[in-house]
């Protein structure tokens, strides 16, 4: 059918069909930019509640190190630390809370035997949003208190 054979009730409803077409991938476009928007916003959060360990200084005593850290990151709640080494007692400072740029330590305590090196151990806790995280992270050396991520 031709424009100039139809009627101007149907001219005026194909123009508000046409404008209805229009509008709704306009409004879909907003909606999926608003989406990835959103997507963007839960990504940021979730890296901005997760922790960061700056290792700083600490202490040695033979048989015993404590290696003092900053939590850079997010706060977190629930701490707690392990390793698969047994001849190694490990324990973390403090265990309920750690602010955001708080300080703590972990505690390394070798029970009989010569020291052994590297010690890997594990950090896990809570986040802001209380999610369970963990980092794998490795003593290197005793004397010298080094510690990298595993």
């Amino acid at each position: 059918m031709a424009l100039n054979n139809m009627s101007t009730a149907d001219k005026i409803a194909l123009v508000a069909a046409i404008a209805a077409v229009i509008s709704t991938a306009i409004s879909l476009g907003a909606f999926y930019v608003a989406w990835l928007t959103r997507q963007d916003a839960q990504k940021k959060e979730k890296a901005d509640s997760q922790p960061y360990f700056n290792w700083r200084d600490g202490n040695y005593s033979g048989m015993a190190c404590e290696a003092n850290f900053q939590n850079i990151g997010g706060e977190i709640t629930e701490v707690s630390v392990r390793t698969e080494s047994s001849d190694i007692g490990i324990a973390i400072n403090p265990q309920n809370f750690i602010a955001k740029n708080g300080m703590g330590k972990v505690i390394f305590q070798k029970r009989s035997g010569p020291r052994s090196s590297p010690v890997p151990f594990i950090i896990n806790c809570k986040t802001k949003l209380g999610e369970s995280w963990e980092k794998a992270f490795r003593l290197e050396e005793w004397n010298s208190i080094k510690i990298i991520e595993a």
